[in-house]
């Protein structure tokens, strides 16, 4: 320095945060430092240049600045360079001022401590937790030591880390690593970072207590010592033996139902489940190999192990068929970590609770209706169908039968599938099955039919453990019953004689499928149209029919007519009629015929008794009470014309007639009346139903009898009687006859005088034929109609010559007997004869006619009555 420039004291410059300490906490001074200049005399012609240290000898290029009047002047050190001189010595630092480029000697220089941070980090090991140092959970990695950036962090920072802790065997163990290592630039902005080897902690005692402490060097330095200045030490529990605290697996769809415990619902896993494994400190590399324990086979699958990589957790696929062979019965889920040291480690068990499957199909018949399976409606089997299930899958075994109720009610059960696997075609189609019609048959008509299938989810041919699938339930309608007509065991077919059936008829009901529970009843038509009151009665199962007895009565009423009879079958559900059997019943015979016991051998002579007659009817073999009689006699009165005796006319059988029969007089007054030698019959007629028509009574033989009698004798010899001649067409009527000269006769007839007697022949007046005519041209037809019916009649016929027919009439105007008279010998001979003529049994003499041609008389008539 020349002599030229004034002397100047100059003062040693002060750090200004220090205020006025001899050591500054570093923090501080993050921004840089600031270095006052304070001197008397400064004038701006100073310039001022502030030397602060930095390695090498060198000074950190702080700008010069002017001096000012007032004489201080501040100058801020970049942080950059206040961090190098951290340390545990002072540092000096002073300033030059220059005048016109001539210099002064250097201040005086000031001197300050710069403290390390007062927030310098502690170093900690990464994966550390309250303090412990778990070697377990680094997944077998080296553990990192990590110090975060420190202030004044730098590239020019050097460091080393000293470890120290305790052997097993208690000996002191003491390391220093990383020595005199740079700091990264990296590293200054993220902290720095080292890992130690692991083998070396694993070595110490577990349990015991391991300190680090790290150490930085601010200031470079050329020597192999730097100044270190160490940062606030780690002291951490070390724990070397392997163990991880692991939890229970996961099933992620089931749920924690609280006091019923987890719970899974199968519907939410008909693609498979899913098997969540997390656990604290998973590591990357461990090897988790889960179970699911269920039942054997298919319901323990055998998952695959997975490799842990960067997850925070594993997930496991567990197959549907895991799900579904353990319907209704917990799983058991756990998994193993096996970790690169050898360790190994087993989690708890979480029991899962395994829902049954909600929403299986119910079977279906494809016949049926509804609810309604009617036989009726479809030929052959009927088809069972399951359509596709969730968890269905090939070789599961199916298993169907059908349950119910036979006709006697015992129960009833058909095997349909017996453990029958599941085929491609089912897995695409559902399974279908064949109800063989025999098997419904034998179902009891309008009951229930239960439909089951179940089917094993867990692998097994095992019914018991099947699952079961909603049961389906309809009613069987039977095929309709074919009922044949009712058959009576005592007919030939439809024919029944009714004598076979006197002490009543069975009819046999028979068909088909007869049950115990079928309800039979018969109707026997009346003729009123009502059916017989009959009590039903059930089926019988064997043998396979019923039979029912008709009262005798039911038959009888039947008599003569076709009786239809049905049956009627009703079932739980179902009312069915038979077809008719239309039954004809013959006509009784065997029938009495009535009896009149005063008559012998088919004669009533009323001659021979005295009093009234009386006529009889025995019982007859189908008499009952209530029936109606008719029972009447027809005769022949004297006069020819018919006489009725009507004795009962639709009488009604009495209780007491059953037995004895009947039994009615006939009037003595009345037989009188009738012609002697004429027949009486009787005829008896029944209604066996009681019905009052006559013209559907049964007729019973009749009784023929031959009247006898004292007959009526009348005589006419015209005495008193009056010539009266009568011409063709005219007529003369007297007591006992009436005469008569038919049309085209010629001459006279009529009553005549004669005055020749013939004795007991002719007397007096007689009827005159050919009057005073002996060769009567034309010749005379005489009509003589008797007063008496008569059974014989005698005459006298005298003076005659030419032949002479005599033809008599019965009242009907039926010739009944003629009589000729040849000629005489020669025409002065005349001839008399007596002409007698009885009338055949079943008729008498109403009339005769004469046909004549010459003269001559009839006298003496003697008449008998019929």
């Amino acid at each position: 320095m020349s002599g030229t420039l004034p002397p100047l004291e100059l003062p040693a410059p002060i750090l200004v945060e220090a205020e006025g300490a001899l050591k500054v906490d570093s923090l501080k001074l993050v921004a840089g430092a600031t270095i006052r200049v304070r001197y008397e005399e400064m004038t701006p012609r100073h310039r001022i240049t502030v030397r602060w240290p930095i390695s090498g000898g060198e000074y950190a290029p702080v700008s010069a600045q002017d001096g000012v009047e007032a004489g201080c002047v501040d100058f801020v050190i970049p942080a950059q360079y206040v961090g190098i001189n951290i340390s545990i010595a002072p540092i000096s630092f002073s300033y030059i001022v220059t005048v016109d480029g001539q210099a002064y000697p250097p201040s005086a220089a000031g001197a300050v401590v710069i403290d390390r941070p007062s927030n310098a980090p502690s170093p900690l090991f990464l994966g550390m937790h309250k303090d412990v140092l778990d070697l377990a959970l680094l997944c077998c990695d080296d553990p990192v030591i990590h110090v975060e950036p420190w202030a004044f962090i730098a590239t020019t920072n050097v460091v080393e880390l000293y470890v120290a802790g305790e052997y097993i065997d208690g000996s002191r163990f003491r390391r220093t690593y990383y020595r005199n290592e740079a700091v990264t630039a990296d590293e200054v902005r993220n902290g720095w970072s080292r890992a130690l080897p692991r083998a070396d902690l694993a070595a110490l005692k577990h349990g015991s207590e391991l300190y680090a402490y790290f150490y930085v060097a601010f200031r470079p330095s050329t020597g192999p010592n730097p100044t270190y200045i160490g940062f606030p030490g780690l002291v951490t529990t070390l724990l070397t033996e392997p163990h991880l605290a692991l939890t229970a697996p996961h099933l992620v769809e089931s749920v924690d139902c609280g006091a019923d415990g987890w719970v899974l619902n199968p519907v939410n896993t008909v693609d498979g489940a899913h098997l969540q494994v997390a656990y604290e400190f998973m590591c990357p590399g461990d090897r988790v190999c889960p179970t699911v324990i269920g039942t054997p086979g298919s319901g323990s699958p055998v998952l695959e192990c997975q490799q842990v990589a960067d997850e925070a957790s594993l997930e496991f696929w567990v197959p549907p068929s895991a799900i579904s062979a353990n319907f209704n019965q917990p799983i058991l889920l756990a998994y193993r970590v096996m970790r690169c040291d050898g360790s190994e480690w087993q989690s708890p068990a979480r029991e899962v609770e395994v829902l049954g499957l909600s929403g299986l199909p119910t079977p279906r018949v494809e016949q049926s209706t509804g609810n309604v399976l009617d036989l009726n409606t479809f030929s052959g089997d009927a088809t069972a169908l399951v359509v596709v299930w969730d968890y269905m899958a090939l070789g599961q075994a199916c298993w169907m039968w059908i349950t119910g109720e036979e006709e006697d009610g015992s129960p009833y059960r058909f095997e349909v599938l017996e453990g029958e696997p599941v085929t491609e075609e089912w897995l695409a189609s559902g399974v279908s099955a064949q109800l063989p019609r025999l098997a419904l048959q034998a179902l009891a008509d309008c009951s229930d039919l239960q439909v089951h299938f179940a089917v094993n989810f867990n692998g097994r041919l095992d019914r018991g453990s099947a699952q079961t699938f909603p049961v389906l339930s309809l009613e069987v309608v039977q095929e309709d019953l074919v009922l044949n007509a009712p058959t009576v065991r005592e007919a030939v077919g439809s024919q029944l004689t009714v004598y076979n059936g006197r002490e009543g008829v069975t009819v046999r009901v028979a068909y088909e499928r007869m049950s115990a529970s079928h309800g039979i009843s018969v109707c026997w038509k009346r003729s009123d149209g009502t059916c017989l009151p009959l009590m039903s009665k059930p089926g019988n199962n064997d043998p396979q029919y019923v039979d029912f007895h008709i009262p005798r009565e039911a038959v009888i009423h039947g008599s003569g007519k076709t009786v239809k009879i049905h049956y009627t079958v009703t079932s739980l559900c179902k009312v069915a009629t038979s077809a008719d059997l239309d039954l004809q019943i013959s006509v009784p015979v065997r029938l009495p015929t009535p009896v009149v016991p005063q008559a012998t051998n088919g004669i009533l002579d009323l001659r021979t008794f005295t009093g009234d007659a009386d006529i009889r009817v025995e019982p007859w073999w189908f008499i009952l009470p209530g029936q109606k009689v008719w029972l009447r006699g027809i005769g022949t009165r004297k006069d020819g014309s018919p006489y009725l005796f009507n004795i009962y006319l639709g009488k009604e059988v009495t209780a007491g007639e059953v037995t004895a029969g009947l039994r009615q007089a006939l009037k003595r007054i009345e037989l009188e009346l009738l012609k002697n030698f004429s027949t009486l019959t009787f005829t008896c007629k029944v209604t066996a139903d009681g019905s009052n028509q006559e013209s559907a009574a049964v007729v019973f033989p009749a009784l023929i009898l031959s009247v006898r009698m004292e007959p009526e004798i009348r005589y006419e010899n015209f005495t008193g009687q009056p010539n009266r001649k009568i011409s063709a067409g005219q007529s003369v009527d007297i007591a006992t006859m009436t005469i008569t000269l038919l049309p085209g006769s010629g001459g006279t007839s009529g009553i005549e005088f004669y005055a020749w007697t013939t004795p007991g022949m002719l007397d007096g007046p007689a009827l005159v034929v050919c009057s005073n005519s002996s060769n009567q041209v034309p010749e005379q037809r005489i009509r003589v109609d008797f007063k008496l019916a008569s059974q014989r009649v005698k005459f006298a016929y005298t003076w005659q010559q030419h032949p002479v027919d005599i033809v008599f009439y019965d009242k009907t105007g039926r010739s009944i007997g003629s009589r000729y008279l040849p000629p005489a010998p020669s025409d002065n001979d005349q001839q008399n004869h007596w002409i007698d003529f009885t009338a055949p049994a079943d008729s008498s003499i109403t009339s005769m006619i004469v046909r004549a041609s010459d003269h001559a008389y009839i006298d003496f008539f003697t008449f008998w009555g019929a």
